[in-house]
């Protein structure tokens, strides 16, 4: 008998978790509670507020499995549950302060061995990020820091795909004639 070593699909995960396997959850919980808790706080630069997002996030997949098992793309589905969920709690905190208007240090991720330039260049990079239009900068930080795909960019963002390449291009042609002074 051969033993199967591929981990199981989100679908595989969610299904069990249905049947009242709790290790499913888990599995579930510890593939995506790191990159969702990150995309929150960048959306809202609220430790708090992240937390908050993320925590009904999970909440909403444990009362109603049977939502989440329907999503084609559990991970889409999950992000664009949390930042549906941040954007509420920001306008419940504060009408006047957009809900995602920071970008939460990098400087965080560097390496202690990690140079003063290399700092300095995050620095740069986090002000030049700061700058970009709200729409424009989430799709950047799903794209280069979670990694996502422009469709599912769309899924998260509930912008078409061909607006998500668009702000992707037009923020990275930002981005170059800031941090380099170049023209695009």
């Amino acid at each position: 008998m051969a033993i199967e070593l591929t981990e199981p699909t989100d679908t595989d995960l969610v299904a069990r978790f249905q049947r009242g396997d709790l290790a499913a959850f888990e599995a579930l919980f510890e593939r995506h509670r790191r990159g969702i808790y990150g995309y929150a706080l960048a959306l809202c630069s609220s430790r708090e507020t992240a937390a908050d997002a993320v925590q009904d996030t999970w909440l909403a997949l444990i009362e109603s499995p049977q939502k989440f098992a329907a999503a084609r793309n559990l991970a889409a589905y999950l992000y664009a549950a949390a930042r549906n969920r941040v954007m509420e709690l920001g306008r419940q905190q504060s009408r006047a302060r957009k809900a995602a208007s920071e970008l939460p240090p990098l400087v965080k991720r560097l390496d202690p061995a990690s140079s003063a330039q290399q700092a300095e260049n995050l620095r740069q990079l986090n002000q030049a990020l700061d700058a970009l239009p709200q729409d424009q900068k989430e799709v950047v930080l799903l794209r280069m820091y979670e990694g996502m795909k422009f469709q599912e960019i769309a899924q998260v963002t509930g912008a078409g795909i061909k607006t998500v390449e668009s702000r992707y291009r037009l923020a990275l042609e930002k981005l170059q004639v800031w941090l380099t002074g170049a023209t695009p």
